[in-house]
């Protein structure tokens, strides 16, 4: 079985290939069409089952990195308003340049857990 998302505002696709779930081991079309309301089959055999979705959103490797309270914090970016909390980086905020400062408080979206690591070691170091 293959689920493949689609994600609308940044323009790249996931998939994810799992077993078929046992329950699922007879099911018709008719029948994955039910249980997955809202997805396209983009096949349907025997031997593989693909279904496809559209997301209006960020794909789960977008990120901002903000602070707030006075702390840096990790989001992960869902859409341009709306963030996930992931985590908060222990550094001290004031022996930072005043420009990152400014960067950080308007808050600084990367793609990708290793640009997101670089930055933040970056702060850290």
């Amino acid at each position: 079985m293959v689920i493949k998302k689609n994600f609308k505002l940044c323009g790249h696709t996931t998939e994810n290939k799992m077993n078929i779930p046992i329950e699922m081991v007879n099911y018709t079309k008719s029948d994955v069409e039910k249980k997955y309301t809202g997805w396209n089959i983009e096949k349907f055999t025997q031997e593989e089952v693909v279904l496809s979705k559209e997301i209006e959103a960020n794909c789960d490797s977008h990120y901002v990195l903000k602070i707030e309270e006075e702390k840096l914090k990790i989001y992960n970016q869902i859409t341009k308003d709306k963030c996930n909390y992931i985590d908060e980086i222990n550094i001290q905020l004031e022996l930072l340049p005043s420009l990152e400062l400014a960067e950080l408080e308007h808050g600084i979206e990367v793609y990708g857990e290793e640009e997101l690591n670089n930055l933040v070691e970056n702060y850290t170091s």
